[in-house]
């Protein structure tokens, strides 16, 4: 069963290999016959899409501006201006009363634990070994003709 399956992966990617190849080589023929052209179109485009940022900015500044004088929510037919609740918090106050009142908001960084309790050897801690399973990546023996 084994034998078979990794057979079959080695024509899988016999075949994805083939077609990569085949993209690469339109890629080059596509680069060779429109570098220039795709070159002038990829800076017109960053142009066009950092002028696009900045415009935006500037609608959400004075639609800003506008709603600050008047409260009109649709300060233009094209643009909303929506109210959204925000959070602010000093994070080292905030842990501290999480840490007295609020235990269960406390997040464990999984990761940095799993690397201390290795070294701390603690007795609720079971380290183990899991068997993962690394396939070569040449399978190029295994395709059958």
């Amino acid at each position: 069963m084994l034998t078979e399956n990794v057979q079959h992966l080695a024509r899988c990617r016999q075949i994805q290999l083939e077609y990569q190849k085949e993209l690469d080589g339109l890629e080059v023929a596509i680069e060779e016959k429109f570098g220039k052209a795709l070159e002038r179109i990829n800076s017109l485009l960053a142009t066009a899409k950092a002028d696009v940022v900045g415009a935006e900015e500037r609608v959400r500044r004075a639609a800003l501006a506008a709603y600050d004088v008047d409260g009109n929510k649709r300060p233009h037919p094209a643009v909303t201006v929506k109210s959204y609740s925000t959070v602010a918090y000093d994070s080292t106050a905030a842990l501290d009363y999480a840490r007295q009142h609020l235990p269960q908001v406390i997040k464990l960084d999984a990761r940095a634990f799993e690397r201390a309790a290795k070294a701390l050897g603690l007795e609720f801690v079971k380290l183990g070994v899991e068997a993962r399973p690394t396939i070569a990546r040449d399978l190029s023996e295994y395709i059958a003709d």
